[in-house]
């Protein structure tokens, strides 16, 4: 799983609770998004708290049954982060914190964003594994790796030689994309939500 679980759309609470049941069914690895790093943010500096709703937080902070504050008053923001922190079921804030920056499988690198091109995969910054965008899918080869990711959306799924995008905005489009690697063979997933 690629990152960014919550923030766009009013199930995120419910979201998180289906991938911690599949994840003990099932051997799964959770890769940290960016909007998952930004919850943990917001609970460690509840300062940060107007510009997360700006990109969804909101949404995810009413799955969890609390209402953002209006405006910029940081003792509000204080006390919603305290209400989110009472809300948060103990295996929930377990699943954010026990998320993972990257994964490695054979020649594939699974991470929410991408990587700093031409930097080894031990110099990265979290930092760009979660938000890196502009600079890594538009290089020709970021690292002797295939990249599989998300975080940039597009129309289809972009499958290249070193990277494979498979973000296509769910939360917008309804179309949510996976792809299964088994060998030499990369099957794309896709599905739509219905009623769009």
């Amino acid at each position: 799983m690629l990152g960014d679980y919550i923030d766009r759309g009013s199930a995120s609470r419910q979201v998180i609770d289906r991938l911690i049941s599949l994840g003990s069914k099932w051997p799964m690895v959770a890769i940290m998004g960016n909007h998952e790093d930004a919850l943990l943010r917001f609970l460690d500096t509840p300062d940060i708290g107007p510009s997360w709703t700006q990109h969804g937080g909101a949404e995810t902070l009413v799955s969890y049954g609390v209402t953002p504050p209006a405006g910029l008053d940081e003792d509000a923001w204080a006390r919603t982060r305290d209400l989110l922190a009472a809300q948060l079921p103990p295996a929930h804030e377990t699943f954010y914190r026990s998320l993972s920056p990257y994964t490695l499988a054979g020649d594939y690198l699974f991470v929410h964003a991408g990587v700093r091109p031409k930097v080894r995969l031990e110099d990265q910054t979290t930092q760009d594994l979660m938000w890196i965008r502009r600079e890594f899918v538009e290089c020709e080869k970021a690292i002797d790796k295939v990249v599989v990711h998300g975080h940039t959306p597009s129309e289809q799924a972009h499958v290249g030689r070193w990277r494979i995008g498979i973000d296509t905005g769910a939360y917008a489009t309804g179309v949510l994309t996976a792809i299964r690697l088994f060998n030499e063979e990369q099957d794309i997933l896709d599905t739509r939500a219905t009623g769009r």
